[in-house]
């Protein structure tokens, strides 16, 4: 909530992007052909479809939504792996949409997902699981779900938007004083 708040929701189109790029994974992974071959050209190609997603989601509003959502779009980027923020941010600067992500602890690029690679002795395990389930909140907040190849990650999100009243409508917080 408090990431909704800071990044301002509520004030403009956010578009959620789920990119499961792999970073480095392999094995049934690569098999499948599930792994993004050129990052930069394919980022690049998925900004321009968000920004022009993004104009055609704005010219539908009604005066009433457009002065609520008056700011400059944003992508909420959930991701495994860390290289893709950067690269996304830079495909769509020109566009004036800004990418944000939740920071957590994310593997070194190349060595694969953190579930694999954990010692699960420590709360690392946990913390990547609870990382991921903010992401997963995150984007069932957003105005639109965009996912950039497949992933079981976005076919679950429908079962999040039963929070998404909690998290969005800031004015209806219980007063707790």
């Amino acid at each position: 909530r408090a990431f909704a708040e800071e990044h301002n929701f509520t004030q403009r189109l956010v578009l959620g992007a789920h990119v499961r790029a792999g970073n480095g994974e392999k094995g049934d992974f690569e098999k499948k052909g599930r792994g993004i071959k050129n990052a930069n050209v394919f980022l690049k190609n998925f900004g321009k479809t968000l920004h022009l997603l993004s104009e055609k989601i704005l010219a539908s509003y009604d005066e009433d939504m457009r002065q609520r959502k008056s700011m400059s779009p944003l992508i909420f980027l959930a991701t495994d792996d860390a290289t893709v923020h950067e690269k996304l941010s830079n495909a769509t600067a020109p566009y004036n949409i800004s990418v944000v992500v939740f920071e957590q602890i994310r593997m070194d690029p190349g060595t694969g997902v953190g579930y694999y690679n954990k010692d699960w002795k420590d709360n690392s395990c946990r913390e990547n699981f609870v990382s991921q389930f903010i992401d997963q909140s995150l984007l069932s907040i957003s105005d639109a779900v965009v996912a950039a190849k497949y992933s079981s990650f976005t076919q679950t999100i429908p079962i999040m938007t039963v929070l998404s009243d909690s998290m969005t409508n800031f004015d209806d917080r219980p007063n707790n004083g």
